[in-house]
């Protein structure tokens, strides 16, 4: 009895831990989060989702004031579940444009993407979920963009 006494508690600790982390790394782009690794950083936030002219949507978020900031900006045109282009002139129906712009007194990071795909794949009770990779550049180099998802994006 004695054994099982110190297995028991350890047993506990071992199931929990497993159930924890998995619903920990279950939580990473659940409930509206937007999320990407761009030149081996990831990036993780929490979009929205705004209507714009001519049938484009534009998921986004925006952190910080007038100084300092953050912002990612992702233009979809189009709004129905398929593949979509990501295009550095995107403008017809079926591109995407992608900006991520880093700004704290001047311009720090300006990721513009120059090609790739964003698949959404599924407009549920009017909210986005899909997934998205490609290039980007910040005007003298090119960097891979990858790992992008985003799931259950509301309008606001």
């Amino acid at each position: 009895m004695k054994k099982y006494s110190i297995l028991i508690p350890l047993l506990a600790f071992l199931i929990s831990s497993t159930t924890f982390s998995c619903k920990k790394e279950k939580l990473g782009c659940e409930n509206g989060n937007l999320c990407f690794t761009l030149n081996g950083n990831e990036v993780s936030v929490n979009a929205i989702r705004k209507p714009l002219p001519n049938d484009r949507f534009r998921l986004y978020w925006l952190q910080g004031n007038d100084t300092s900031y953050k912002s990612v900006t992702i233009d979809v045109f189009g709004n129905s579940a398929a593949e979509y282009t990501i295009r550095d002139n995107a403008g017809a129906n079926g591109d995407v444009s992608f900006q991520y712009f880093i700004y704290d007194t001047v311009v720090v990071a300006n990721y513009q993407g120059i090609d790739g795909i964003l698949n959404l794949t599924s407009i549920n009770n009017d909210q986005w979920t899909g997934t998205f990779s490609g290039n980007v550049t910040n005007g003298t180099s090119s960097f891979e963009l990858k790992d992008g998802k985003f799931f259950d994006v509301a309008l606001e």
